[in-house]
């Protein structure tokens, strides 16, 4: 199934849902991508991933904006970067860069040792590093936690280096934390800038929807339209 996606502003994302309430398209709340799910016939479905400063009631499927603090923190192996913003507004960040990569295979440490299962003197100092690294993001992020109302974490962070990420002795941040959400967009290198480009996406919703359905296309015609790969993850 080719399917495409648009950003949309908070505007029209109200403006999609009441068109799909007028369509009769069965409406339904997924918590975990902060994501409405929109079922017509068979192969009319589509799928809106709010903005993140909104709420969706499901009592009476309305949605509103409303002011909302978060967390971004994007991980690589070797490099990070957290910011706190409210509302939009970058309050704090930081970068983050630790010695973790093994530079004749390009693999970094940990991934390594998950498919060598040996320890020598190079080795040890990027584990080393590694510890270093994920304890001083921690220590920002704890750091935020304490200081901050916050609404929601959005991490992009693989789930290779999740063992090291929520860690009790890292920080106190459970990997079960409702407030914690996946950053459904790939980041290569976690910079500042990066940061700042995935808060503004954070900010824009997200439709995706079989682009075969003429009443979406119509819906936002005169919008540019984006083809996403089969498996990209709704």
């Amino acid at each position: 199934m080719q399917t495409t996606h648009q950003l949309i502003s908070s505007e029209d994302s109200l403006s999609f849902l009441r068109w799909a309430q007028a369509e009769k398209y069965g409406i339904e709340y997924q918590s975990e991508k902060h994501q409405l799910a929109f079922t017509g016939t068979e192969k009319n479905k589509a799928f809106l991933r709010l903005p993140i400063q909104t709420v969706y009631f499901e009592e009476n499927a309305a949605l509103t904006e409303t002011e909302k603090h978060w967390v971004i923190l994007l991980v690589r192996a070797g490099a990070a970067s957290i910011g706190y913003f409210e509302n939009g507004d970058t309050i704090d960040h930081k970068t983050f860069h630790a010695y973790m990569v093994r530079k004749k295979q390009g693999k970094s440490q940990v991934k390594y040792l998950n498919t060598k299962g040996k320890s020598r003197a190079g080795s040890r100092v990027r584990l080393a590093s590694t510890e270093i690294f994920f304890k001083e993001i921690g220590q920002r992020l704890d750091e935020y936690l304490e200081q901050y109302y916050i609404d929601h974490i959005c991490i992009a962070c693989a789930k290779t280096l999740w063992p090291f990420l929520f860690n009790p002795k890292v920080s106190r941040l459970s990997k079960a934390d409702p407030r914690i959400m996946g950053v459904p967009k790939h980041v290569q290198h976690p910079t500042f800038e990066s940061l700042l480009e995935v808060n503004r996406f954070m900010q824009m919703g997200e439709l995706k929807w079989d682009g075969q359905n003429p009443d979406i296309k119509r819906f936002f015609s005169g919008s540019e339209e984006k083809p996403l790969d089969e498996n990209d993850d709704w």
